[in-house]
């Protein structure tokens, strides 16, 4: 599975919980003004983020690590 896949399976999991990237990038930790564009980034398999954040990730969309990563 690579990068871009693994952002594809993300967003279609926050779109799927109604989240925007805001909301999501808040929800996962990260406040920073530049935040949405962080999420962006990770979506569009631009960038792949920490596992720590993966975790976070999942919780928050309510599934697996292992749902999202190869």
């Amino acid at each position: 599975m690579t990068q871009k896949e693994v952002g594809a399976k993300i967003k279609a999991a926050r779109i799927k919980r109604g989240l925007t990237q805001r909301e999501f990038a808040e929800a996962i930790g990260y406040d920073s003004p530049t935040c949405d564009s962080t999420i962006r980034c990770i979506e569009s398999g631009k960038t792949h983020p920490p596992y720590i954040r993966l975790r976070r990730m999942s919780e928050v969309l309510g599934i697996s690590v292992y749902d999202m990563i190869p």
